[in-house]
């Protein structure tokens, strides 16, 4: 089964001055999604992507900060989302618009750029182990050897503006991680891949002058994730076939 563990949506914008002051505009409009803002206790001259605002959603299972330059919405799925990649998708949407809409009231000259990551954990759809199918499927790893790890990652770029970055890894599971000592690492319960999909619109950015990324970049963004989770990623692990 594929699960959504979190997703991170990050928006990279010039500095906002006098943020703090905006605080409680900024509290205002996120109300009805998110708790009461805290202001972070940092100097004026700290570096401007340290976050000068603070809160976390209703429900408790996302962490939203705010910094002179860039906001960051962090969200972990729980048993009820992170099984339906669609439902995540929605919400990570829904809350991109209204970020978007917030902090349009402060940004004139258009955003940077910004991007979306989504780890996703292969609980039981695969029937070999994590190890032997990167080594298979993607690498062909030609060794007597038995890797303990393996992390594989391609950059693929989308239409001259969008990177679409695919990480895959092993991730192993121990039980008793309490007790810190020798051994403490013997009894492995579970081993895992996983799948780290970071799209973004930097090489936009990066390579055209005068480059602005707005809204309509970042529902391109949650669109070409939705086409990869949909269409793409189960042939990527089942055939090692690639293509975004």
């Amino acid at each position: 089964m594929m699960l959504i563990k979190n997703t991170r949506y990050n928006i990279v914008y010039p500095r906002i001055s006098n943020l703090r002051r905006k605080a409680f505009e900024i509290e205002d409009q996120l109300k009805d999604f998110f708790h009461q803002v805290t202001l972070i206790p940092v100097p004026d001259d700290a570096p401007e992507d340290i976050p000068r605002i603070s809160t976390t959603s209703h429900n408790g299972h996302s962490q939203l900060n705010i910094s002179l330059s860039n906001t960051q919405l962090l969200t972990n799925y729980d048993d009820a989302f992170e099984g339906n990649w669609e439902r995540c998708l929605d919400y990570v949407e829904n809350r991109v618009d209204i970020l978007y809409s917030t902090l349009g009231n402060y940004i004139k000259d258009g955003y940077l750029f910004s991007g979306l990551t989504t780890e996703i954990v292969f609980d039981s759809i695969l029937d070999e182990d994590p190890i032997d199918l990167m080594r298979n499927k993607f690498i062909n790893l030609k060794t007597d050897l038995s890797p303990h790890e393996i992390e594989q990652k391609i950059t693929f770029v989308i239409e001259d503006d969008y990177y679409v970055n695919i990480t895959f890894k092993n991730l192993r599971i121990y039980e008793g991680l309490n007790y810190q000592g020798p051994g403490m690492l013997k009894n492995e319960k579970d081993h895992y891949l996983v799948c780290i999909l970071d799209v973004n619109d930097r090489h936009g950015f990066n390579y055209k002058d005068g480059y602005t990324s707005n809204i309509k970049n970042a529902k391109k963004i949650v669109k070409i994730t939705r086409t990869i989770l949909e269409e793409k990623l189960n042939k990527m692990i089942t055939e090692g076939v690639f293509d975004v």
